[in-house]
């Protein structure tokens, strides 16, 4: 995300807790868990959606069917999907390779 704030890429963040997104950027509360037709406002304006892998491991495939789905209600017309995503070397868990590959083939 620093990366389009330094090249001045206008961004808006989706996410839980808004407080944790970098000075400079917008940000919306978005959670997967929600009603999907009760998050169609936060993409308001949003034209490009970079989906970035969801962290629960149950229901991994259901939040981002419900997040494409939104987007797609919303009028987003290109979704980017993430699987993993920086995997530092210290993280004790492990990689899940086979799971996001359900959302990759999943018609959009």
């Amino acid at each position: 995300m620093q990366l389009f704030v330094e090249k001045k890429v206008p961004v808006i963040a989706l996410v839980r807790d808004p407080t944790k997104v970098p000075a400079g950027v917008e940000a919306r509360k978005f959670n997967y868990r929600s009603d999907v037709a009760s998050l169609v406002p936060a993409f308001a304006g949003v034209k490009t959606f970079i989906l970035i892998s969801s962290n629960d491991f149950n229901n991994r495939f259901g939040q981002h069917k419900a997040a494409i789905e939104t987007a797609k209600q919303a009028g987003v017309t290109t979704v980017l999907y993430t699987s993993l995503f920086r995997r530092r070397p210290t993280s004790r868990s492990r990689p899940t390779t086979r799971r996001p590959r359900r959302t990759s083939r999943s018609p959009a």
